[in-house]
């Protein structure tokens, strides 16, 4: 049943946040819809401008009397996304308290189109959020509001986009964002600490050993979706260094040094990686016998996922 409340002299329905069950000052950070709404005079139609540099406008409506809810996040023109549409039903009260799910569709700066599922759920000062895409790859969020800041967990596909774990974090009011993992999974031990700007600017780093091959490294991604990567590989027949730059078009390059294993110049086009090196060989990126043990274990594609602090 969806709540709002009533100003006096009136007769109007508005939704306005008069009597918050959560005392810490997230709406004005992270309320989402009704951040919007409250902010858009609490009618129900909104055009505002988010928190943060990244969302540059957010507008729409949402129906008082039924919950249903459409609107549209445009963005900074550097930005690898450049608008997302967010079409879903729920309510939204004036305690600040929220249930709602939604389909989110972005289109990026190449024009692509991609979509996630979203629950939300804000109860006090406590979310549970829930993630699903395409793939049917779930990433859950539990946590609280505390001050200025938003303590949680996430759960959801590691480094190779299947193997669970879960994150610790701290999502502040400036929208930075830091979060670990650390974990034991099928003889492979991995740690990653994550660091977001909150302005676009992502990196990860890294430790992957499963008891032959220890590979160590970073990944960033900038606000335009450029990815680097960095990886030192080391296991009993070889040692090997791995250093990549790519836009995010899929064009772009890098170097693999394993001494006197070879040494490839790598070229990607349109996301596809081959390789030329010093003995004469060429063709795929690590399709060589004598490079396969230093192919990437984490990350070999980047990651660009929808994630707290660059939304």
């Amino acid at each position: 049943m969806l709540v709002w409340a009533l100003i006096a002299c009136v007769t109007e329905p508005r939704l306005e946040v008069s009597r918050p069950t959560c005392q810490a000052d997230y709406l004005t950070w992270a309320g989402g819809l009704t951040e919007y709404v409250d902010a858009g005079g609490g009618r129900g139609d909104f055009d505002v401008d988010p928190a943060g540099p990244l969302a540059t406008r957010a507008f729409g409506n949402y129906e008082l009397s039924s919950g249903d809810f459409v609107y549209t996040l445009e963005y900074q023109p550097d930005y690898w996304r450049a608008s997302t549409r967010v079409e879903g039903y729920g309510y939204a009260a004036t305690t600040g308290d929220l249930d709602i799910e939604a389909i989110w569709k972005t289109t990026d700066a190449l024009g692509k189109t991609s979509s996630v599922m979203k629950r939300d759920v804000r109860t006090g000062c406590t979310v549970e959020s829930t993630e699903l895409d395409i793939h049917e790859r779930a990433w859950v969020t539990e946590g609280r509001f505390v001050g200025s800041e938003f303590d949680y967990t996430r759960t959801g596909p590691l480094y190779d986009f299947t193997t669970p774990g879960v994150y610790t974090g701290v999502w502040k009011s400036d929208l930075t964002v830091t979060e670990s993992v650390d974990l034991t999974s099928d003889g492979v031990d991995y740690t990653e600490d994550r660091t977001d700007d909150g302005a676009g600017n992502t990196r990860e780093d890294w430790v992957w050993d499963d008891g032959s091959t220890h590979q160590e490294g970073y990944d960033e991604y900038d606000v335009t979706g450029t990815w680097t990567s960095h990886i030192e590989s080391s296991s009993s027949s070889e040692d090997c260094t791995i250093d990549r730059e790519v836009e995010y078009s899929g064009d772009g390059g890098g170097t693999l040094d394993c001494g006197a294993g070879g040494v490839c110049d790598l070229t990607y086009t349109n996301w596809v990686c081959t390789r030329t090196c010093n003995d004469g060989s060429s063709g795929s990126c690590w399709a060589s016998a004598s490079l396969a043990a230093a192919s990437p274990k984490v990350h070999l594609f980047p990651r660009q996922a929808s994630r707290m602090g660059s939304r």
